[in-house]
């Protein structure tokens, strides 16, 4: 989320030109056509999207490729562990990656990117509309180390060093576009049994963030949180600590299911409870 190669809040706020979905450069993973108005008729469709806003490392792309470059290969398997639990659950969820809207699912430049996320911007501001749940999950630094006291926000007499930034895992909202339903839901998932899971299998919660939310300014959830449907962006835990405890990016999912579990059980009674479908 912060420093190094990390990202979140770092893409550039830009105005949004709308574009129509070039049919021959871009297509979803999730087998719908890309127009405008296929786009408006199949984001009805869902429940659900789950959404990765960093992209897979390339040469060009440090600044959006998260923690350290590595990101993706530690959260995309937590990702479609996710996704099919929620489907088991009967709620209609599809997973959007940046790279989902690129031909052959290759970013080619810089200026490809920026291109794809412009429309993966559109898309979100379309989901919103059409009050689909949106759940972003990442993970998140751990530790970033400082020399400078005054900057420490969370300094303690047990680390060897001093840090300037303590990660862990957390619930986030941009404060410039948060909807009742968004905070409902956020709410629901920070008092739910989600960080006492995690807790019991090692995982560290974010220094004072087990009883409140983180509230940052993330282009994701800016133009997500309008959502009726509730929008939030999950940190599920610190990056280097779960590859320390678990090894590997797929056993990371598997110790990470019962907490994903209560996820999916909240979203789906929160959708429930305001007549959803």
């Amino acid at each position: 989320m912060l420093f190094f190669i990390c990202t979140i809040g770092k893409r550039k706020m830009k105005f949004l030109t709308f574009k129509l979905l070039s049919l021959t450069s871009l297509f979803l993973t999730f087998s719908l056509l890309v127009s405008s108005d296929h786009w408006k008729h199949n984001l009805e469709l869902l429940d659900v999207l789950i959404i990765s806003d960093h992209t897979k490392l390339k040469p060009f792309n440090l600044d959006t490729s998260g923690f350290n470059g590595i990101e993706r290969t530690y959260v995309d398997p937590s990702i479609e562990l996710f996704k099919n639990i929620l489907k088991e659950r009967g709620l209609q969820t599809a997973v959007l990656h940046i790279e989902d809207l690129a031909l052959d699912h290759e970013i080619l430049s810089r200026k490809h990117q920026d291109e794809l996320y412009t429309n993966y911007d559109q898309i979100l501001i379309e989901a919103a509309q059409q009050n689909v749940t949106i759940i972003s999950l990442h993970l998140d630094a751990e530790k970033i180390a400082t020399n400078d006291l005054s900057q420490i926000p969370y300094p303690t007499n047990t680390d060897a060093e001093t840090y300037l930034y303590l990660g862990g895992a957390q619930i986030i909202l941009d404060p410039r576009n948060i909807s009742n339903e968004s905070l409902q839901l956020a709410q629901k998932l920070l008092f739910s049994d989600i960080f006492p899971f995690m807790q019991n299998i090692g995982i560290s919660i974010r220094p004072t963030y087990s009883s409140r939310l983180r509230l940052q300014s993330n282009i994701s959830m800016h133009l997500a949180g309008s959502s009726k449907g509730g929008a939030a962006l999950i940190e599920l835990g610190a990056l280097d600590e779960l590859k320390r405890l678990f090894n590997t990016p797929e056993a990371i999912a598997k110790n990470l299911h019962q907490p994903l579990e209560e996820v999916a059980t909240i979203i789906s009674d929160h959708r429930k409870s305001h007549w959803l479908k």
